[in-house]
């Protein structure tokens, strides 16, 4: 009788639990089924879960050199993305000992995800994440802070790629420090840099909503000159957790003195924060905006109200 999983999670992991086992014999064969099987996606799993169950940092080295090997890999560095994958999976007492191995995937990992159009590499976009989180280091910079410092050239291809790179990380990408920077950038008196910080807080979305980012956006909604539908996209992303009430203020100004299309990018970003569940002012507010002379300001209250 064939053996059954609830989920094939359960079978992938003690496969991987099994074959790791045999691998601590440095001339084993399964090193070489190992190494045929990368290219199949149903062994991706398995061979991600046999990354943690290998004792010995010798072995782990071995592994990660051989999966991670260009001379072996395709254009698209598919047995690349499943290093990457791996990495999230080794004990963090292991990895003191593999810091140039892990390393030369981050550099590797963004070498090809920068030279790429955009959804050419997904397979190396589910590996950000895990990258993100290990933080390796790309030209001697922490990866974030290699991140955040393309996000500061504006001007550049490597720029528009790492805010794609930032998308895929998500919330992994929401450290402090990353977090401090992209404040940082906020308050640049340049307008480049700030359109970029916007950009970055809709990338990471919910887990961007620390007091210090509300506060510098709120303060950029007080121009509205220098506001961009990207700027009330990324309110958006914020959702509930850009719920502040300065924010909220800002917004409800803005809906008052915009029309047109402009007044739907505010609509969309005081829906998406969920603002009737603030204090009782804020209705208020909005029950304002029912009776004012802007015709966009008055749906959009009247929307937010029902």
């Amino acid at each position: 009788t064939p053996l059954m999983f609830t989920h094939r999670t359960f079978g992938e992991y003690l496969a991987g639990r099994a074959l790791a086992q045999l691998l601590r014999v440095q001339s084993a064969k399964e090193w070489r089924l190992v190494d045929s099987k990368v290219w199949d996606p149903d062994w991706r799993h398995i061979i991600v879960f046999l990354t943690g169950h290998l004792s010995e940092v010798s072995l782990v080295r071995r592994l990660l050199s051989t999966l991670a090997d260009e001379k072996k890999d395709d254009f698209h560095r598919q047995r690349l993305g499943v290093a990457a994958l791996c990495l999230g999976e080794i004990q963090p007492d292991a990895r003191r000992g593999l810091d140039e191995v892990i390393n030369q995937i981050h550099a590797s990992v963004w070498t090809r995800w920068e030279r790429a159009r955009p959804n050419e590499t997904p397979h190396l976009g589910r590996a950000l994440p895990v990258l993100a989180a290990i933080n390796g280091r790309v030209e001697n910079l922490p990866f974030l802070k290699f991140i955040l410092r393309q996000i500061e050239d504006f001007r550049s291809w490597a720029g528009l790629r790492a805010l794609d790179a930032l998308r895929e990380m998500g919330s992994a990408a929401a450290t402090p420090e990353f977090l401090a920077g992209i404040t940082r950038l906020l308050s640049d008196p340049r307008e480049e840099p700030r359109f970029q910080a916007v950009k970055a807080i809709g990338a990471i979305g919910r887990a961007a909503g620390t007091a210090e980012i509300l506060s510098a956006l709120s303060q950029l909604l007080k121009n509205p000159e220098g506001l961009s539908p990207s700027t009330f996209k990324s309110i958006q992303r914020l959702g509930i957790a850009g719920a502040d009430r300065r924010i909220v203020v800002n917004l409800l100004r803005l809906l008052s003195v915009f029309g047109g299309q402009d007044a739907s990018y505010v609509f969309d970003a005081l829906e998406a924060l969920e603002c009737t569940a603030l204090p009782g002012d804020i209705i208020g507010r909005l029950a304002f905006l029912l009776f004012c002379s802007n015709d966009s300001a008055r749906s959009a209250a009247h929307r937010l109200l029902s």
